[in-house]
Parts: C-alpha cells; structure tokens; sequence
C-alpha cells in the first residue's frame, strides 16, 4: 500500500472511531438524563442516524402474541416506510423470525451483517433494503436482568461497517440502554407504586374521615401515628399535631391510665377485644363502644393498634333514662301503696317506706325526710334509709333557713349538686370526700301551698337533671300522702272529740230522764200547748235509744 493511500485510510479510520466514540458519548448523555422510555429510545436512533452516520436506527419491543412480533417503537433515520412492511418476528419457527433481530433475540448476542447482498438472513427483506441503500445491518438484544426488553437494530450505507470493534461497543451501548430503560421502568413501577399507595391511603383517609365512628393508630409504644377527621373535632386536636404524642397528652391522667390499660391488653392478647371506655370532650363525657386490634406487616408481626369507636351516649343516655322512668314508676307505685295502706296507720311508718323507696330505686347512698313543725319553725327528721339511718345528731332538728335542708324550706325550691364537696350548702364537705359523696338532692314538702316538709337524698355518683325529676315527682306524691294522712288525722281527732261530747250529753240526758221533776215539767208543758193550740190532747214520745224504746207521755 503507498503512504498516501495509508495515510488516507487511517484518517478515514480515526475519523469512524470520532464518531462512533461522540455517538456514543451522546448516547450515554442521553442516557443519563432520560426521564421517558419513549424518549431515550427516540433520542438514542437519532443520535445514531445524525451523529454516527447510520442510514437508519430502530428499537423493536418484543409482543408475546402468536406471532411474536417485534413491533418498532422508535425509528429514526432514512427509509422508514421500511419497519411498515417489514414484519420481523422473533419465532423461530417463521422465515421472517430467523432473521437478524430473530437471532440476536433468542440467542442473546448481537448479529451483525457485513452484506446485505449475500448474507442469507436477510433474505426475506434483501429486496426493500436493498432499495433503500441498507447494505450493512447488526442487531443488539436489549437484555437486562434475564429480562428480554427488545432489540437496537443498526443500518449502515456501505458493506462491512460494523466489525468485533465497533460490535463490542454498540454492545455495551446497547446494555447500558437495556439497564437504562430497565431502571426507568423500575422508577415508573416505584412511582407507579407509590403512587398507588398515595391514592389508596387518600381513599382509605376519605373513607375514615368520612364517618362518624372516631378512628385512631397507635406505635406499640403506644404514640398516635393516625387519627381521623372525627377525633380531630371531638378532642380538638390536628393530626399533623398529634403524631408521636401519647394518650397523657390529650386526656386527663385516670382516663390515659384506663385507655391505655384497654390497649396493652389487645397488645397482650394479640386478638380483636371489644372495650366500653368513657372519655371526657368539650361536650362533656362521652361513652365509646371500641373495637381494638392490632395491624400486622406481611411477616405477621405486629406494628400497631388500630381502634374504631362509635358513640354510644345517647344510646347509653336513653336506656339510662327508660331505667330511671322505669324506677321512677315503680317508686311512685311503692309511695302510693305505702299511704294507701290500711295497715299501715302510723305517719312515721309510712315515710320511712317512701325513704327506703327513693334508696332503692334512685340509686342513693342515703335518704331522709324531714317534716317542719310550725310551732318552733323547725325541721324534725322522720325518716332516714340506707346508710347513717340515725335520727340524732344535729340533722335531726334543722332550723328553716338553716343548712342545706332548711334553705331548701326556706326557698321552697329543688337542689341539685354533683360537687357536695365544693357546693356551700353542704355542712360536712370533709366528711362527703371520706364517704366519696358526689351528689345531693333536695325538694320541699309542699302541701296545699304550705311547707310540709323536705325529701333529700346523697349519692356517689353524679346524678342527671331527670333524677332530680323523679325526686320532686315522688316528693310531690309524698306531700299529697302527708296531707292526706294529715286530714285524715284530723277527722279521726274530731270523731273522737264527738264520739267524747256525745258520751256525756246522753249520760246527762239519762240523768234527767230518770229525774220525776221532768216528768213533771214535761205534763205541764203539754197542757199549755194544748191549751194554746186549742186542742183536746197532746202527746210526747221519749226514745231510748240504747234500749230502742219509747215512753209515752200524755194530757187530755
């Protein structure tokens, strides 16, 4: 060979390897920076076809129909009407499946092409390409992670282009593609996933924050990691706020212990229990039915409690109210079987019954009732059930105005406390705190507008307005019952002072009937009547009534 044509092919050789070696850089740059499968496959042909100098550069996707297709998806370069008719397969079963793509496809490895004109492969499309100045071709499998991706299938305008050298290199071009769009796909999965996560925990978010039951999360360590709209409004808290803080953060000290308590139980037993809890709100206290139970990875090991609980005060509220008229019923019934008891005379008798009535049925510690005497202007105690059942002590004579019971008489009107401690009508708070009083209760005795009385009551546990309610509905029978017993008392008195005048007036009246002087008297009063009257005759008749008798007395 001269120097000069040496000279010649080197440059020209140099000049290939420049380019191959830009090609190739642009490649990899595009690589790094692609964000689309589509795109990179897209931008990689048309670096190969602008900057490589190929007559044409395509990707095909490998279909798992029956065919086995290898459809083009990205294409650039001259001829491109070429891939339309082309119908290459990866089957080796068809003609058009043991072509070069076919082979690299199935075999793993590239298969190049050195002339287009003689290689038999290509027979199937020599005509076509032939026409469209394809003499040289290689196709790349794009393989990644056992994977089979597709295929880089390269065109070049003369015979012999590609050869073992620039083979190993559009080889590694073509495995950092397979990995590129391998990693792309797997970033799309990802973001797909995640995605997916993000739409199905927003879905189960709207479903929690959407009803009405107060739904919550807790860490074994038992820090809130999750609540729902609902808890955010009934304990005025915002879950962005609340994520890592413990139930000793919202709730008073006894209501953390005991749910708490409830949640290390479900964590013990590692199965769903069902807890009846009461938790105070800005609406008071609040009854819960919870359904606790743990959430599990996909080892099965537990990470989390997870509690649903639904309101059930109202409900608790109405079978609480239908007990107390249920009690308040038959309270009243034992009141008027009490004072209508025949054998029961006495007025101290028939209280006490009523007091031991209100112990039972309105659920109290004690109960008393006090009857005023209207003479000292005090209130005497008559009757005490259940505990300190004593009639002494300074509560047995109450002065009106005097103390809770005598302001209670003094004011004529209902007391309700669920303090006693704090209230200022209680005399005794140091002993209601040793005895755990809670609650006080108290109604005047009113009988025909006039103070008979007061009915009060103590109790340990907070009592509802509709227990003062029942309260006064009884006390009002029991002022009915006393001034019935009160009249009935003063009827009995009076026929017994009758039953007295009239013992006397017949013991005088049978002194004087034995007596010959009104014998007497009686003749002459007869004559003068029948004188004046202008008669013949008068008579008088004397009964005896003890005897039924009647003497005749008579004057013509």
């Amino acid at each position: 060979m001269k120097p000069e044509k040496a000279v010649r092919t080197s440059e020209k050789e140099l000049s290939r390897l420049n380019r191959i070696l830009e090609t190739l850089y642009r490649c990899n740059h595009a690589l790094v920076h692609a964000t689309d499968e589509h795109e990179l496959f897209q931008s990689v042909c048309r670096i190969l076809v602008e900057v490589g100098g190929l007559r044409l550069a395509w990707v095909g996707q490998c279909e798992d129909d029956a065919e086995k297709t290898v459809r083009p998806v990205a294409m650039a370069g001259f001829g491109l009407d070429y891939l339309n008719s082309a119908k290459i397969s990866w089957s080796e079963e068809t003609e058009r499946g043991r072509g070069p793509t076919g082979i690299a496809l199935r075999t793993g490895e590239a298969y190049w092409v050195k002339d287009t004109q003689t290689d038999p492969s290509v027979a199937p499309w020599r005509k076509d390409a032939n026409a469209r100045g394809y003499a040289s071709c290689v196709a790349l499998p794009l393989i990644a992670g056992g994977e089979r991706l597709g295929c880089l299938s390269l065109y070049a305008g003369e015979p012999n282009a590609f050869n073992e050298s620039t083979i190993g290199q559009y080889t590694d071009l073509a495995n950092n593609l397979a990995y590129g769009v391998k990693a792309l796909r797997t970033r799309e999965e990802r973001e797909r996933a995640v995605e997916a996560l993000r739409d199905s925990e927003q879905r189960l978010q709207d479903i929690v924050d959407n009803t009405t039951a107060v739904i919550f999360v807790k860490d074994l360590e038992l820090r809130y990691l999750l609540i729902n709209r609902e808890y955010e409004r009934r304990h005025h808290v915002i879950r962005d706020q609340i994520r890592g803080k413990s139930d000793f953060d919202i709730h008073p000290r006894d209501v953390a212990e005991a749910v708490r308590a409830n949640d290390r139980q479900v964590i013990a037993a590692g199965a769903p229990i069902q807890f009846e809890e009461a938790v105070p709100s800005s609406e008071g206290e609040r009854q819960y039915i919870s359904s606790k139970f743990l959430l599990r990875d996909r080892a099965g090991k537990p990470y989390a409690v997870c509690g649903i609980a639904t309101d059930i005060t109202e409900l608790k509220r109405a079978e609480a109210m239908q007990r107390r008229r249920t009690c308040q019923a038959a309270m009243r019934a034992d009141v008027q079987l009490a004072f209508s008891d025949e054998n029961e005379s006495g007025l101290q008798t028939v209280l006490q019954r009523c007091a031991e009535s209100v112990v039972c049925h309105l659920d109290a510690a004690f109960a008393r009732i006090w009857i005023l005497n209207e003479q000292e202007n005090v209130l005497e105690l008559r009757a005490s059930a259940g505990q300190y059942t004593h009639l002494d002590g300074e509560h047995a004579r109450i002065p009106v105005g005097k103390l809770k019971i005598g302001l209670i008489a003094q004011e004529r009107k209902s007391h309700l406390t669920n303090d006693v401690q704090n209230d200022e009508r209680i005399s005794h708070p140091a002993w209601a705190k040793k005895e755990g009083m809670r609650a006080f209760a108290g109604h005047p005795l009113i009988v025909e507008g006039r103070l008979a009385g007061v009915l009060g009551m103590f109790a340990r546990k907070i009592l509802e307005p509709d227990t003062l309610e029942a309260l006064e509905s009884v006390a009002d029978m029991i002022a009915q019952g006393i001034g019935r017993k009160l009249v009935a008392e003063k009827i009995r008195q009076n026929a017994a002072k009758l039953s007295r005048a009239n013992e006397v007036l017949r013991r005088s009246l049978d002194a004087l009937a034995r007596d010959k002087r009104l014998q007497s008297f009686v003749d002459q009063v007869l004559v003068v009547l029948t004188e004046q009257l202008g008669g013949n005759s008068s008579t008088l008749w004397l009964i005896d009534v003890r005897q039924r008798a009647a003497h005749q007395h008579s004057v013509c």
